[in-house]
């Protein structure tokens, strides 16, 4: 059980520890990180301008509920997908997924 523990931390923690949430010069991951009941790592913006102006860089998966709750925010190098729930909830955000390269 505890192997399985160390072998699921060795492949979720360098992409968990590389996403950022920037507001105001601050890091606030914290706040915003989340863990679904599918296990999914996600940014959980949910709130009118909750993530305004920030830069979110390097997420799986970003998702911006309620009217301008990512509201000229920078979602740079996303993974997976950004959520975009609500009319305006990424009302002039510049988004910009990860490229691949072979």
């Amino acid at each position: 059980m505890f192997k399985a523990f160390l072998i699921l931390v060795a492949f979720f923690l360098p992409s968990l520890l590389a996403c950022r949430v920037m507001i105001a010069g601050e890091d606030k991951t914290d706040e915003f990180l989340e863990i679904d009941h599918h296990g999914e790592t996600y940014v959980k913006c949910h709130g009118t301008q909750i993530c305004e102006n920030a830069t979110i860089t390097d997420c799986p998966v970003v998702e911006c509920k309620k009217e301008d709750a990512c509201l000229k925010s920078k979602i740079i190098n996303f993974t997976q997908t950004v959520r975009c729930i609500d009319e305006l909830s990424c009302h002039k955000a510049e988004i910009q997924g990860l490229t691949q390269t072979d």
